[in-house]
C-alpha cells in the first residue's frame, strides 16, 4: 500500500531504528510505526520492515563522519575513541560536546545520512509499486556551522586579542615545523608587516554566537605603492575552530571590503599562508608569482 513520506514520518523512522530494545513495522495505512510483536499475521502489503540500522551501522557512520572532519585535533580525538574498543558512543559523544561547532557539524551529517538510508529505502518501495524514485537533498553542512559564527568589523578590544591570539599561533608552528625554521617565519612575517601602514588598516574578527574568538583578518595600504593596492598583513583561524571554512569566509569578507574601498590589488606573501590554505587562493582568483601571491580586483568587479 503507498504512502507519503513526510518529514514527521522520517523523524518516527529515525526514532524507531535507533531503538535496538524493540523491532518497529511501518503500517502503511496510517501511516504509523507499531512494534512487530502487536502485528503477528502482518500483512507484507500493508506492513513494512524498517530499514537495517544496527550498533555496526552507528559505528560505521561514526566512522565516515571522522573521515570528514577537517580539524585535525578533533579529528584524532574521534579516531582515538574509534580505536578504544570501550565506551565508544558515549565518548564519541563526549569528545563533540567539548566542540560545540563539530557536534552540530555531527547532527547534520549523521540527520542526512539516516534521511539517505531512509530515501533509499523509500525508493525500493516506489519501485514495487511503479513510482518515480525521489531524488536527494543537497547537503549544507556549511551554512549551518556559519550560523554559529558572526563577522564583523574589529575593534580596538579585538586588535589587542588578535595579536595575542596571533602569537599562540606562532608558538603553534614551533611544534609544527623545526625551532630554526619556525623561528625564520616569525621573522620574515614581521618584516613583511612593517611594509603595511597599519594606521589605516581593515581589521575583521570572526566570532561564536556566544562572543569567543574564533578568527582574525586584515589589510592595509602598502608603503610606498599606490592607492590601488593593499596587503594582507593577518589572517588566522584559532585551532579549534580549524575546518568549518571560517578562513577562506574571512578572506571573502576582507575581498569584499577591499571592493567596496575600489582597490585594485590584494597582496599576500607566501610566508604567510599555510600550504593547506594555499589550494584555496587560486580557486578564489589568486595568482602566485614568485614569492607572493595577488588578486586583480579590477577583472572581478
Amino acid at each position: 500500500m503507498e504512502f507519503e513520506l513526510t518529514s514527521e514520518l522520517i523523524s518516527e523512522i529515525v526514532f524507531s531504528m535507533e531503538n535496538q530494545k524493540e523491532l518497529f513495522l511501518l503500517d502503511s495505512a496510517g501511516p504509523v510505526l507499531v512494534k512487530s510483536c502487536d502485528v503477528p499475521n502482518s500483512d507484507p502489503d500493508r506492513f513494512y520492515s524498517l530499514p537495517v540500522w544496527d550498533s555496526l551501522c552507528g559505528f560505521r557512520l561514526m566512522e565516515n563522519f571522522v573521515l570528514s572532519v577537517k580539524n585535525a585535533v578533533i579529528q584524532e580525538k574521534l579516531r582515538a575513541v574509534l580505536k578504544s574498543g570501550h565506551g565508544v558512543f558515549r565518548n564519541f559523544k563526549n569528545v563533540l560536546k567539548e566542540y560545540p561547532e563539530a557536534e552540530r557539524l555531527w547532527f547534520s551529517f549523521k540527520e542526512h545520512e539516516m534521511n539517505q538510508v531512509i530515501l533509499d529505502w523509500y525508493n525500493s518501495l516506489r519501485e514495487i509499486w511503479g513510482l518515480e524514485q525521489l531524488g536527494a537533498e543537497p547537503e549544507e553542512f556549511e551554512d549551518l556551522v556559519f550560523d554559529d559564527f558572526c563577522f564583523r568589523t574589529a575593534g580596538e578590544n579585538d586588535l589587542n586579542t588578535a595579536r595575542e591570539q596571533e602569537l599562540v599561533v606562532f608558538d603553534e608552528m614551533k611544534n609544527t615545523f623545526e625551532p630554526e625554521l619556525a623561528a625564520f617565519l616569525a621573522l620574515l612575517n614581521g618584516q613583511q608587516k612593517k611594509l603595511a601602514d597599519f594606521s589605516r588598516q581593515t581589521a575583521l574578527v570572526c566570532e561564536t554566537a556566544s562572543g569567543d574568538f574564533a578568527g582574525f583578518a586584515s589589510f592595509a595600504p602598502c608603503f610606498g605603492l599606490s592607492e590601488n593596492s593593499v596587503l594582507l598583513c593577518s589572517l588566522f583561524v584559532l585551532p579549534r575552530y580549524r575546518g568549518l571554512g571560517l578562513g577562506k569566509e574571512l578572506l571573502q569578507q576582507c575581498l569584499k571590503a577591499v571592493k567596496q574601498q575600489k582597490k585594485h590589488f590584494l597582496f599576500a606573501p607566501c610566508a604567510g599562508v599555510p600550504d593547506f590554505f594555499a589550494k584555496t587562493l587560486p580557486l578564489m582568483g589568486f595568482t602566485k608569482l614568485g614569492s607572493i601571491y595577488f588578486l586583480d580586483l579590477s577583472k572581478t568587479i
